[in-house]
């Protein structure tokens, strides 16, 4: 189901420094076929950090890494995904792409996830990012198989968090696939809600692009999404609408 809707999004000026956004929309038959579902819900207590020696660089890896078409060559990344209640009909798919993506990660890469709903955030590990050898992808995998969708959106406490991940130097994820199916703001939060986001990333993580991926969203929440990509540098895909 689609979330509630209070009001219409106010416009947002966006900042000089922003890359033109990449947009794509794509139709659900597209993305999915027929899964198996996986076990239900609980709590994620994260891994260890042993496997997470710091990479000299940070900046562009040579391969490319999808989730949901949307892509980067980025060394270091971050996904951040709904697991609300409203995803229920699409999360397992959800699941299965995130867990395809993660396996094309390379050693030398570095990962984190979380997860965004029923008013919590469930993490994989402690806030520093994992490097991508075998043992962290397959606790990844557990821990995405654990989760269940339930509850209300928490979207800004997810972004919020996911500007404070960062490796052993201080350095955040340079890329962030964000991905939901809407919000769930007051009208006041609505208007300031695409800059509020601008200003977090000003402040705390200037070099991080998110890259905005949407499923079936509402007007309001597909025009929050484009902008909060643009705003990064990143890119906006939808999937399921016009």
């Amino acid at each position: 189901m689609p979330k509630p809707k209070i009001s219409k999004t106010a416009p947002v000026i966006a900042r000089n420094r922003y890359a033109r956004m990449g947009e794509k929309s794509l139709p659900l038959e597209r993305i999915f076929s027929p899964i198996p579902a996986k076990p239900i819900f609980q709590d994620w207590h994260g891994v260890s950090n042993s496997d997470s020696a710091i990479s000299p660089a940070s900046g562009e890896f040579p391969g490319r890494i999808e989730f949901f078409s949307s892509g980067g060559r980025q060394r270091k990344v971050c996904y951040l995904v709904d697991c609300s209640g409203s995803m229920q009909g699409i999360f397992t798919q959800v699941r299965e792409k995130l867990k395809e993506s993660i396996a094309a990660l390379q050693p030398d890469q570095y990962f984190y996830v979380i997860f965004f709903g029923d008013g919590k955030l469930y993490e994989i590990g402690d806030g520093r990012l994992l490097r991508a050898t075998p043992s962290a992808k397959a606790a990844a995998n557990d821990f995405v198989d654990s989760i269940r969708p339930a509850g209300r959106t928490n979207a800004a406490a997810a972004l919020e968090r996911v500007v404070q991940i960062q490796d052993g130097k201080g350095i955040s994820p340079s890329l962030v696939y964000f991905l939901t199916d809407g919000f769930e703001l007051t009208g006041e939060d609505t208007a300031a809600f695409p800059q509020r986001i601008a200003n977090l990333l000003e402040k705390s993580a200037p070099e991080m692009k998110i890259n905005a991926i949407a499923f079936l969203p509402q007007a309001d929440d597909r025009k929050m999404l484009e902008i909060i990509a643009r705003q990064s540098g990143g890119e906006f895909i939808c999937i399921g609408g016009k």
